[in-house]
């Protein structure tokens, strides 16, 4: 439906971000979901090389910090 780019923003699933993640929450949200639904969410996430593979032709991943994948779709470039 876009007629320019298209940007899709995820999580990236790597050991750092959970683990950073798990010491953050701890002390903030015992007794909270968002500690457990938080690490769901990253161990469901893609990685980069993931993303890629799961994207359709012409789409290309960046890496953000933190922890961040960023699949971008820009029509003026693919229709060169």
């Amino acid at each position: 439906l876009s007629t320019r780019k298209v940007i899709f923003n995820d999580l990236q699933r790597s050991v750092s971000a959970y683990l950073l993640f798990s010491l953050f929450v701890a002390p903030f949200f015992k007794r909270s979901f968002a500690g457990s639904d938080g690490r769901l969410s990253i161990r469901r996430s893609f990685t980069a090389r993931e993303f890629q593979r799961a994207l359709p032709d012409g789409w290309t991943v960046h890496r953000k910090f933190p922890f961040r994948l960023i699949g971008l779709f820009d029509h003026e470039r693919t229709s060169r």
